[in-house]
């Protein structure tokens, strides 16, 4: 749900605390507890149509690496 709702958000600050947030939670949780962040969320971003979409994929790939 969080790389869902870094894509719905339209606040630039916020979207910086929700690489923030991923960055800690994959810190910790990564792969066992959030097996689908780089096997799902991010290529779903990454593949579908428009700027915004790639642009939070990337940011989301940011805050995994």
């Amino acid at each position: 749900m969080l790389v869902k709702m870094m894509y719905d958000c339209e606040h630039p600050t916020i979207i910086k605390q929700y690489v923030r947030c991923i960055k800690n939670i994959a810190r910790l949780d990564y792969p066992e507890r959030w097996p689908t962040l780089l096997s799902y969320d991010i290529p779903t971003l990454l593949n579908m149509d428009g700027e915004k979409a790639v642009y939070t994929g990337l940011l989301a790939l940011l805050g995994l690496v």
